[in-house]
């Protein structure tokens, strides 16, 4: 019996792992799909793989750009709140926003090295 939505899925999950589309086809006659629709149905999984991946790879760059921002506001504020510290209190003591400073280092850093993998992979 043909089972379209297993059989979508399992084509996507044999695609992502490099097969083919005649790995497809071949999927597709072992779960009894209509001889005539395999070339059209293996075509459309493939698209279905192609669109997700590329909505994978669009969310990453989000998440990067967002971690960039939040790296950078809290690398900023935390420089801000210090230096407005050591000028406000001028007894030569000073508040160090370590928390956010060192924060920001990290979201930035991150938010930059994923940047940098979706450029070095060709998806940026």
């Amino acid at each position: 019996m043909y089972r379209e939505k297993y059989c979508q899925r399992r084509a996507l999950e044999l695609y992502t792992s490099g097969k083919t589309k005649a790995d497809v086809i071949t999927m597709l006659r072992e779960e009894n799909a209509i001889e005539t629709e395999l070339d059209r149905l293996a075509d459309r999984f493939y698209h279905d793989y192609l669109f997700l991946q590329k909505e994978k790879r669009k969310q990453r760059r989000q998440k990067a750009e967002q971690n960039i921002m939040i790296g950078s506001v809290l690398l900023i504020g935390g420089f801000i709140l210090t230096v407005l510290s050591y000028i406000l209190i001028g007894t030569g003591t000073y508040i160090l926003c370590i928390g956010a400073l060192v924060s920001g280092i990290v979201y930035l850093g991150m938010g930059l090295i994923e940047k940098n993998d979706l450029k070095r992979d060709g998806t940026s």
